[in-house]
């Protein structure tokens, strides 16, 4: 999705930094809503039957992030698809839904899939915005304004919108998440690519609104003449944008075309024709009527063949110098199209409107709204449902101290013991249970919890712990067994005998 073998030109300079998600605690992300449920409805065919069966994967994600202390904002695609990417549009949806979906011209289908998840963000209290146009444009937009510390997409159009910061491969190890993370400070270092340059690339190689690009121009072509702009100090839009009107190029193109052909010359002279017919007729350069004059030097011919091959000679270095360039406008240009400048109003030009940072920011979780919502959709049990959701929430209550929650409120009883989770070190501590549980059996919580994280909050309550287990017990080696024990044993020789020889 998005620039054509973007990702590969990143990966094989080692852009991307794979980074655990709990790293990440404290960071607000813009999601493209629409890649999560594609990938969420993958999982969900492999595994299930059920239509509603991706909203418990997303449950389980969402659970993730808020764990690690991580707020996500979710950015969702405008009903109407651009003209631009029609073509695309229609190709994903009959590749996904078959001919049936090769029809549809907007993304009303998509939207049951989209109100859906809406409904759960409503009960979690997690914003969501609707995007004049792509996702990906507004994720860039809350990006570039400072209102998301980053984008978590892997639509690579996102670079050409003028995002910072992207996450993408998010995936799931061993109970921790871990994401590929790309900044455009490492871009600029490693692959010298800015956002102007991200169009440039788009519009060479292909992308969502131009899939096939200029033809034989592919991203080794592409990105080598990036560097040549940025040696140059030419800005590569800017460039390819005066391509049709620069005479410098276009007489340039015109001398290494427009070469004529070669006409049989004599051998004596160096002028048009051939010895015998000027040993017959004359020639005319030599102004004779029989035979021609002895010549060593052909620069004496001004035939339309020397004349082209002299302007080469005296054209040899501009023509060396632009020659890359040359060749990729020589291709570009048989689109007459080219560069199609609705794509870079759709790239340069913001159609979102103006957010504020309150459009961004959670609310406080509907307990009872999440549970029910989820018996109802996926039927899921509400003891488990609870489980997950409670530990979250105390992580959230921890790391985040949310001042906006009113009526959820999370009280520790005490720490029952040390823990250890996923390497880390832990206490496993008892929560008093909420007044809205009306699911669980037991009338607390038990949830393990990171020591220094818990120690910040409850300092009091740690030390009160660590007095009562004393100094600890001191760790040495197992005595070892006492040598009275050890003769008493039958010996292998008692088994077996030495025989005398």
């Amino acid at each position: 999705m998005g620039v054509i073998s973007l990702w590969s030109i990143l990966d094989e300079k080692d852009v991307g930094q794979r980074t655990n998600l709990r790293d990440l605690s404290g960071k607000r992300l813009a999601v493209d809503l629409s890649i999560w449920i594609l990938e969420l409805k993958r999982a969900n065919n492999k595994l299930h039957d059920s239509a509603n069966f991706f909203l418990k994967n997303l449950f389980y994600r969402i659970l993730g992030f808020l764990k690690n202390g991580i707020q996500i904002v979710f950015a969702i695609d405008a009903l109407h698809v651009p003209s631009l990417k029609m073509a695309t549009f229609h190709k994903r949806r009959k590749e996904s839904c078959g001919a049936e979906g090769g029809r549809c011209n907007d993304r009303s289908k998509f939207q049951i899939y989209v109100n859906k998840c809406v409904g759960l963000f409503d009960k979690f209290g997690i914003p969501y915005l609707t995007s004049s146009g792509e996702a990906e444009a507004l994720c860039a937009k809350l990006n570039k304004n400072g209102l998301v510390d980053a984008c978590l997409t892997g639509d690579g159009d996102v670079f050409c919108y003028g995002a910072k910061h992207v996450y993408r491969n998010l995936q799931k190890l061993k109970k921790e998440y871990y994401v590929d993370i790309y900044t455009t400070d490492s871009i600029q270092e490693k692959v010298c690519l800015d956002q102007r340059s991200f169009v440039v690339l788009a519009l060479l190689c292909g992308c969502d609104y131009n899939k096939s690009g200029v033809k034989s121009i592919g991203h080794k072509k592409a990105l080598s003449l990036l560097r040549n702009f940025q040696e140059k100090k030419i800005d590569p839009l800017d460039r390819m944008l005066g391509w049709r009107s620069n005479t410098e190029l276009k007489n340039l193109q015109e001398i290494r075309t427009n070469t004529a052909k070669k006409d049989p010359h004599c051998y004596r002279c160096h002028h048009v024709g051939d010895l015998t017919a000027h040993d017959t007729t004359g020639c005319s350069s030599c102004t004779t009527n029989v035979g021609c004059t002895v010549n060593a030097d052909a620069d004496t011919c001004y035939c339309e063949w020397h004349q082209s091959e002299r302007k080469l000679a005296d054209f040899k270095e501009d023509l060396t110098k632009f020659k890359e360039e040359l060749d990729v406008r020589e291709k570009a240009l048989m689109d007459c199209n080219f560069p199609n400048k609705e794509i870079i109003h759709e790239f340069l030009v913001d159609k979102n409107e103006e957010i504020s940072l309150d459009k961004v920011c959670s609310s406080e979780p509907d307990v009872i709204g999440i549970v029910c919502y989820m018996l109802d959709k996926v039927r899921m049990d509400g003891v488990d449902i609870m489980r997950h959701l409670i530990t979250a929430l105390v992580h959230i209550w921890l790391i985040s101290s949310p001042q906006n929650w009113h009526n959820l409120k999370l009280e520790p009883i005490s720490i029952l013991r040390e823990s250890k989770e996923n390497f880390r070190l832990c206490y496993e501590v008892k929560w008093k249970k909420l007044e809205v549980d009306t699911w669980t059996e037991e009338d607390y919580y038990t949830t393990h919890i990171e020591r220094d994280l818990f120690k910040q909050h409850y300092s009091e309550m740690v030390k009160e712990f660590v007095s009562s287990q004393g100094q600890g017990k001191q760790v040495g080696f197992r005595k070892r067994k006492s040598d009275d024990n050890i003769t008493n044993q039958t010996t292998i020789d008692s088994i077996f005998p030495k025989k005398k020889k």
